[in-house]
This record gives C-alpha cells, structure tokens and sequence, in this order.
C-alpha cells in the first residue's frame, strides 16, 4: 500500500475556481481521475464576503474536500515523516515539491545554541504544509496503491496545506 505524489503546481494568489479548472485541465491532459481531497481543518470558514465557507464554494465547484484534523505542528510534522516512507513521488512532475521538503528547516539560534521550536516559514514550507495536510488526513487509513492525490496549492487548492 502506497501513497502516489503524482503532480504538484506551487502558485499563490489564485482563488479556488482556478484551483478547479487546473484540475479538470491535469485531468484531461494526463487522464487523472481523482479520489480524495484534503484540506485543512479551517476548510469550514465561513468567508465575509460571501457567507459560504470554503468547503461550500469548492463543492459547487466540483472538488469534495475532506477537512483534516487539526493537530499540533509536532504531531503534523511526525505524521509526515511516518507517511514519506510509504510515498511514491514523481521525480520528474514533483520536483519543485521534493525541493521544498528537502529545503524545510528550522533555524539555528547561535545565542541559546538550539534550534527554534517551529520551522522557517519561507518558499518551502508551503509545500511541507500541504504534506502535513496530506500526512495527517491520512494517517490513521493508508489508501490502496491506486488511489492518487494532487496538490496545487497551499492557498486554495486540491490538496491544502
């Protein structure tokens, strides 16, 4: 049993229906057929403008987000490196994303000689966040080996972090 990374897009700034068409568009050009989405746990916020939440505005759009619990940064960080081992990622689709994983730190305080609690947040650590999104949605119930996940992005996006 596995866990397929598949595809990764990285862009911010873009509201859900493009997050929607970009998936419909990966769809037909590589013949996906998605499962399961999974979103953060705010995915049910209702926005201001509108009244509806997130969830609500994806749904008319076609994607079905699953929420994924709310846990603390450690317990999301630990449930990633339990779920990396059981992922297969495409070198060539995920690249960007294998970067970001590799580059996500934390940052040394010289002073105190210890690393800080939490980790930088910088370009890679949307992409770590999404996987903590993905790690912690799944970690009770591994998917069989045919089910695959896509990911644009951390801002409003199939598979968010």
């Amino acid at each position: 049993r596995s866990i397929n990374i598949i595809d990764h897009v990285s862009i911010s700034g873009e509201g859900l229906p493009f997050f929607a068409d970009l998936l419909d568009q990966k769809a037909k050009q590589f013949k996906y057929s998605y499962d399961n989405h999974y979103a953060p746990h705010d995915i049910n916020v209702r926005e201001l403008g509108t009244g509806k939440t997130r969830q609500e505005t994806a749904l008319s759009l076609g994607i079905n987000f699953r929420a994924a619990p709310k846990l603390p940064l450690e317990e999301g960080i630990n449930a990633v490196k339990m779920t990396l081992p059981k992922c297969y990622i495409d070198r060539e689709k995920c690249s960007r994303f294998l970067e970001s994983m590799r580059f996500y730190h934390r940052v040394y305080d010289p002073k105190n000689q210890i690393f800080r609690s939490r980790p930088q947040h910088d370009w890679s650590s949307h992409d770590a966040d999404a996987m903590r999104t993905l790690a912690s949605s799944i970690r009770q119930t591994l998917p069989s080996a045919s089910e695959t996940y896509s990911r644009p992005n951390a801002s409003a996006g199939s598979w968010m972090g």
